[in-house]
């Protein structure tokens, strides 16, 4: 049975909304103030003025959306301002024509399931694939350590991760959190390597957009994302050591550790 199979994509403005809000707004780890539905009045804290140029996905299971995301198309960006301050990110990356995936949530029913690790996949392939249609390049996001390790086939570009100051974060925001670039036609690259990723991501086919000349080969995004993943072990070792008080063994890659970050910076 295709893995893709009871997965479907809106860009149903309605449903993303009143989904995003019942997902960071109406959950145990972050009760908002204001009305139960997310409504035009602008109570809800998680609306804010990248919403006029994002457009909105919103995946469906069988009719029932259990899955949101949205891409906010540059040159202004939610994340741009401090990532350009975060040590190693290249400060002249032109943005002009980038975009930034945020608010992606994940019904907490579905959070550690097999549905919605395929709901995931299906929203990022959603994403790319409307960055590629619009050529959109590069994203940049910032991932938290539970979506980067369902994700981690995937070519990013990393960067030293920050941490956010618990005196301004939520619990969900206690962890480093890894800024990252990517180029869409290299994460077609990666995904069309392996074909149950590749099914799930782009269920139709290879994008009409992909253009291979645009990415490295197969064997080298696959080399960026292990190399990714011994970064990423790397540093979660050194954030749990610092955590519980103990001494860092190594220096993280070329910054201090943790960066102080303005949460409403975030996207």
């Amino acid at each position: 049975m295709p893995v893709a199979v009871g997965l479907e994509v809106t860009d149903d403005l309605e449903l993303h909304l009143a989904l995003r809000h019942k997902i960071f707004c109406e959950s145990e780890l972050l009760r908002c103030p204001g009305p139960a539905r997310y409504g035009a009045t602008g109570d809800d804290p998680h609306l804010d003025e990248f919403d006029r140029h994002a457009l909105t996905l919103c995946v469906l299971h069988e009719g029932a959306p259990v899955a949101t995301g949205r891409l906010v198309v540059g040159p202004r960006l939610p994340s741009a301002s401090f990532l350009r301050e975060s040590p190693g990110f290249p400060r002249d990356l032109d943005l002009t024509r980038g975009a930034e995936p945020s608010k992606f949530g994940l019904l907490a029913e579905h959070q550690g399931t097999s549905l919605g690790s395929r709901a995931i996949h299906r929203l990022i392939g959603a994403v790319v694939h409307e960055a590629g249609l619009r050529n959109l390049s590069p994203a940049i996001l910032c991932l938290r350590p539970a979506m980067f390790g369902l994700l981690r086939w995937v070519p990013w570009q990393m960067y030293a991760p920050f941490h956010l100051p618990r005196s301004i974060a939520h619990r969900m925001s206690e962890e480093p959190l890894f800024p990252v670039t990517l180029l869409s036609h290299e994460l077609v690259t990666a995904a069309m390597a392996k074909p149950m990723i590749a099914e799930l991501v782009f269920p139709e086919g290879t994008p009409e957009w992909f253009d291979p000349s645009r990415s490295r080969s197969p064997r080298e995004v696959d080399q960026v994302a292990l190399g990714n993943v011994r970064q990423f072990r790397a540093h979660m070792t050194d954030w749990r050591e610092a955590a519980a008080g103990h001494p860092v063994r190594r220096e993280s890659t070329g910054a201090p550790f943790l960066l102080r970050a303005a949460l409403g910076a975030l996207g």
